[in-house]
């Protein structure tokens, strides 16, 4: 939402190449891709991660009762 018109401004701006911002989409879908596939990746293992974590911090005892 940000990087290709950012990138499409830049190139028109600073290089002085033409590039229409069509042209910068196509140019970024190869890391929409990937960033769509790292997303997903992410979604699904999340839920696994937190129950682990919420297993692993039930079984810690705590050290809170007076001496």
């Amino acid at each position: 939402m940000i990087g290709t018109p950012f990138m499409v401004a830049s190139t028109n701006l600073v290089f002085e190449v033409p590039l229409t911002l069509t042209q910068g989409a196509i140019a970024m879908l190869p890391f929409f891709i990937k960033d769509f596939v790292i997303t997903m990746g992410a979604a699904v293992l999340l839920p696994k991660i937190l129950g682990r974590i919420s297993v692993v911090n039930s079984s810690i005892p705590t050290h809170n009762s007076p001496q």
